[in-house]
């Protein structure tokens, strides 16, 4: 269900006609609930998310990206 929620967001937020400012305007989303927002948010602050960023810098998952592409 998690990848179904993640793909709504990705389609209202291309449907969106203007710049997230606020995260209200994150929760108005259709389809976006708190935890979302709270992601999208962060992204918008701070132009990343910290989450994936610590994913991406595990020696496990180097590996699996240097040996897929």
């Amino acid at each position: 269900y998690r990848a179904l929620g993640y793909q709504k967001a990705i389609i209202a937020l291309k449907r969106c006609t203007h710049p997230i400012r606020t995260y209200k305007e994150a929760m108005s989303l259709p389809g976006i609930g708190k935890r979302l927002a709270e992601k999208i948010w962060e992204i918008v602050e701070t132009g990343g998310l910290k989450k994936l960023e610590e994913m991406n810098s595990r020696d496990d998952i180097s590996s699996i990206k240097l040996f897929t592409t």
